[in-house]
């Protein structure tokens, strides 16, 4: 997104909605440019309903951007433009889950994929870089529209591998946001506060994958309910779509995360056990994982993919800290099972859960299908 269309984001869903708490990503600052070219300009503008507000927003992306005359045209009025790769659209890209919920076309990678960050990442809260002056114009106009229409805005920094430069732009602009008297929810520095981990909740390194995001969610959530007060809309007239997308997110949810996970059972940061399959059978596999020091057992987690259709992770035993390997048995022939396991502590009657490898190791049973 380019952030000069915030601004009028937020006049069109004040129609609806004039008293609503706005969330925006710090994140769309940092790159240093207004990124006005044809994808981004589009972006912005092809979702939004035809009004006023739209002209002046195409207007003003317009001017700031390098289109000028007749190549602008198409950014006022719905025009297609042709481009060369007509041979790769397909139905399903505008199909109506594209836009249930953030990155549902991406979900094989959203839902399925572990990109480890940790040598990447950089949390760096002290580094100063200076604000390139049209997007500290734009930063500034938006929160000169919010002081004039009283508008509440918490700015909120993502998590996601940022570079010392873009780092720097985001802290400098964090100090205008508290000059002027505005929140941000740092959950970039904080990052392991919300238990993000960043060897195995990131799918690429912009974005967390559904394990991040259900922290990301959480950490969000609970710094809302601690610093604001909301009415309950769910299941009002006029919200049916907020109830579908938290349904949508729920399928995603339950599908590829651990039940420790869903519970936001207590964590902690740990080694992660590398899994391997030691012997297939047809009614028997068995699984083996790295030792993971100073814990006081294993759970162990398995789920099938049946066709290309997973089922969700279920639990099926705990083990001794010095066990190293599970035997399952009594299992179907010729089935795809997925196993992973997560090292414990328990304290109190307590029981804290470490990281865990959130792929699993895949074992097919030998034999014929019933």
């Amino acid at each position: 997104m380019t952030c000069a269309a915030i601004k009028y984001m937020i006049i069109e869903a004040r129609k609806t909605q004039p008293d609503a708490l706005y969330i925006v990503n710090l994140s769309t600052f940092k790159g240093g440019q207004l990124y006005l070219d044809v994808s981004h300009m589009h972006n912005a503008l092809d979702y939004m309903p035809l009004s006023l507000n739209k002209f002046n927003m195409a207007h003003d992306l317009v001017s700031r951007s390098e289109f000028k005359g007749l190549d602008a045209l198409e950014y006022y009025l719905a025009i297609i433009r042709f481009h060369s790769r007509w041979n790769d659209l397909k139905p399903w890209i505008f199909g109506p889950g594209n836009i249930s919920l953030k990155l549902s076309n991406h979900a094989a990678s959203y839902c399925r994929k572990a990109f480890n960050n940790e040598s990447v990442l950089m949390l760096n809260n002290d580094v100063r870089e200076t604000i390139p002056k049209d997007v500290g114009d734009v930063l500034e106009d938006l929160l000169d529209y919010c002081d004039e229409q009283h508008v509440k805005v918490l700015f909120v920094k993502s998590p996601q591998v940022v570079n010392e430069k873009g780092q720097g732009r985001m802290n400098a602009m964090e100090d205008i946001l508290e000059a002027r008297g505005y929140p941000c929810l740092d959950l970039l520095e904080d990052m392991y506060k919300a238990d993000i981990d960043p060897r195995t909740d990131f799918y690429n390194k912009g974005h967390t994958n559904i394990h991040g995001s259900m922290k990301f969610s959480k950490a969000v959530g609970d710094y809302l309910v601690e610093n604001y007060s909301f009415e309950d809309k769910r299941g009002l007239p006029g919200w049916e779509s907020w109830d579908a997308a938290m349904e949508t997110y729920n399928v995603y949810r339950e599908m590829y995360t651990l039940p420790l996970e869903r519970e936001h059972a207590r964590r902690f940061f740990s080694d992660i056990p590398a899994l391997a399959k030691k012997a297939v059978e047809e009614q028997r596999a068995r699984v083996s994982w790295t030792e993971v020091e100073e814990v006081d057992g294993y759970a162990v987690f398995r789920r099938t993919n049946r066709n290309g259709a997973k089922n969700p992770w279920k639990w099926i035993a705990d083990v001794g800290a010095d066990v190293n390997e599970y035997t399952d048995d009594g299992l179907k022939a010729s089935i795809e099972y997925i196993y992973t396991v997560v090292p414990y502590r328990e304290a109190d009657g307590t029981r804290e859960y470490g990281s865990f490898d959130v792929l699993g190791v895949s074992v097919k049973t030998k034999g014929e299908k019933a």
